[in-house]
């Protein structure tokens, strides 16, 4: 199918053969579970923690901005009920 077109077809296997020896050498190199908790453990511990300032600060920010997007969104969907109501008013029966 391929003649004269100047392409060569890959061999059927040679993916296959290529993705299960990267499956197997990631699999070697994986720390035991022991190495990795230590590690994680050592690398918490060069955190720069904020302080307890800079926690409450930034915990009043979140506060503010949640509520002030609640109340944006409360006045949106405010203003588009009655511009709604205004086009199609209830239906009584």
């Amino acid at each position: 199918k391929t003649v004269g077109c100047r392409f060569e077809s890959c061999p059927p296997c040679q993916f296959l053969k290529i993705t299960m020896s990267k499956v197997q050498t990631n699999t070697a190199n994986r720390p035991n579970p022991r190495e990795f908790v230590r590690g994680v453990w050592l690398e918490l511990r060069r955190v720069t923690w904020p302080t307890r300032e800079e926690w409450i600060s930034a915990t009043v920010l979140t506060v503010v901005l949640v509520v002030t997007v609640g109340l944006y969104t409360y006045g949106c969907d405010w203003i588009f009920a009655q511009i709604f109501s205004l086009i199609h008013p209830p239906v009584t029966s």
